[in-house]
């Protein structure tokens, strides 16, 4: 097919009404078109099996570089979880425990950050002891 060939469009309305003949006509138009210009079944069919070749070839090459890069990214994943569980296993984790009080010290130093004294011994309580021992802890305040 040259570059100059130009096939012409045709659009039909909804609103168009074609009689058969006409249709006919005008199918008979494009299948002389298509065969000046050497579009038969068989120039279709070779077309379209270069395609579905190259299809084919480029989707194995794409698997083939896909399972490449898959590899080489577990292999990077797995030398930096051994280094990583060779590096905690290095380290002096005795620095890292943690002190509830220090923990409760430090949160409460957060501006903004407060505990209701009596709501928190309420629920703390509730279920472990009978309200008027709860009332007194409340009451007989140890701070």
């Amino acid at each position: 097919m040259s570059e100059n060939t130009v096939i012409p469009e045709v659009v039909l309305e909804e609103s168009t009404e074609v009689k058969n003949e006409e249709k006919e006509n005008l199918f008979k138009k494009l299948v002389k078109k298509a065969d000046d210009l050497g579009i038969n079944a068989e120039s279709i069919s070779k077309v379209s099996s270069t395609v579905g070749e190259y299809a084919v070839k480029a989707g194995k090459q794409t698997a083939t570089k896909a399972g490449e890069a898959a590899s080489s990214i577990s292999e990077s994943v797995q030398n930096i979880s051994e280094k990583t569980v060779t590096t905690v296993k290095g380290m002096n984790l005795e620095q890292y425990k943690l002190d509830p009080e220090d923990v409760l010290r430090k949160t409460m130093r957060i501006p903004g950050m407060s505990v209701d004294r009596e709501t928190f011994l309420r629920k703390e309580f509730r279920g472990k002891y009978a309200d008027n021992v709860i009332n007194l802890a409340i009451d007989e305040s140890v701070i």
